[in-house]
């Protein structure tokens, strides 16, 4: 059965979607290591990095691409362009990332032993993603208090006061503000 995916899906399409997901996710890594060690014996052969640009280029948003470019560093003749230098800076500005580099050494070996995703900075966990909604609301909540409790406030301006009443009401619905909260 295909799924069709929509904002209103029911509990249970939203357990097959998940499901799906995972599933093609998995999937989805093992090609990509495929592609990516093949490359690499690719660029050891011809000397030819162009296919690791095509990869690069070819992955989705959210797919680790700073991954696959370390894990490129790592095991193939690939290194990244400098921008620095000034005729790989045009190169970059045309939308390249990799250059051939004779001088490194192909790890074929390391290749099959890395997964491409696992190379590089992990993935941060949810507990230590920013959410700056908290943030804001705990800083106004800190801020209200100080004034409550009639503390002087350093930097308490207008300006900041606005600023705030801006973000609160960035983050929230003015619709659902109690109405005590909604001014400074």
């Amino acid at each position: 059965m295909a799924i069709k995916f929509s904002a209103s899906m029911s509990a249970k399409d939203i357990d097959a979607g998940i499901k799906s997901l995972a599933n093609r996710g998995k999937k989805f890594d093992a090609d990509v290591q495929s592609i990516a060690i093949s490359i690499v014996a690719h660029t050891e052969a011809h000397s030819d990095y162009t296919k690791a640009e095509a990869l690069y280029s070819a992955l989705p948003a959210g797919s680790r691409r700073a991954s696959l470019v370390q894990w490129f560093l790592a095991f193939g003749k690939i290194s990244a362009l400098d921008p620095k230098v000034p005729e790989e800076k045009v190169k970059i500005e045309a939308g390249q990332h990799f250059k051939f580099d004779r001088e490194k050494r192909t790890d074929i070996e390391g290749a099959h032993k890395t997964l491409w995703h696992s190379v590089g900075k992990p993935e941060a966990k949810p507990s230590e993603v920013f959410d700056v909604q908290k943030a804001v609301a705990s800083m106004l909540a800190r801020m209200r208090k100080a004034q409550k409790d009639g503390a002087e406030i350093k930097g308490d301006t207008e300006a900041v006061h606005a600023a705030l009443l801006a973000l609160e009401l960035a983050l929230k619905a003015p619709a659902i503000l109690p109405e005590e909260e909604a001014v400074l």
